[in-house]
């Protein structure tokens, strides 16, 4: 899984999203059903098409796995919105990423380097 804190510009990114159930706005969505057309991604303000990879549901928990490729995720900002185009089973949602260009892992890396560099 490609995954870090924070999201990463230009690399592929793993995140985690429930739906809110239409039928009883109080549950999440279970048995979820994702359709082409349901899940766009939209880069800096502009709508990218739909996302390259419907995400998945973990079993039957209404967890589902989002994973949005390395091209998808060169903007500042990400925008990932779920609008269910049959309309009936969940309600809207959306996800915002801001990207950086290094990841912390990086940063704390480039620290001590030039702490051990100066001493």
């Amino acid at each position: 899984m490609a995954t870090q804190t924070p999201p990463k510009r230009g690399v592929a990114y793993t995140t985690y999203i429930s739906l809110v159930s239409q039928a009883d706005t109080d549950l999440f969505q279970t048995a979820v059903t994702l359709a082409a057309g349901d899940v766009t991604v939209f880069q800096d303000g502009a709508l990218d098409g739909n996302i390259d990879t419907l995400p998945t549901e973990i079993g039957a928990t209404g967890v589902l796995t989002v994973t949005l490729s390395a091209a998808e995720m060169t903007a500042d900002e990400i925008a990932v919105r779920f609008h269910d185009v049959a309309g009936n089973e969940w309600c809207d949602a959306l996800i915002i990423l801001h990207t950086s260009e290094a990841e912390i892992d990086d940063i704390a890396g480039d620290v001590a380097a030039h702490l051990l560099h100066t001493m």
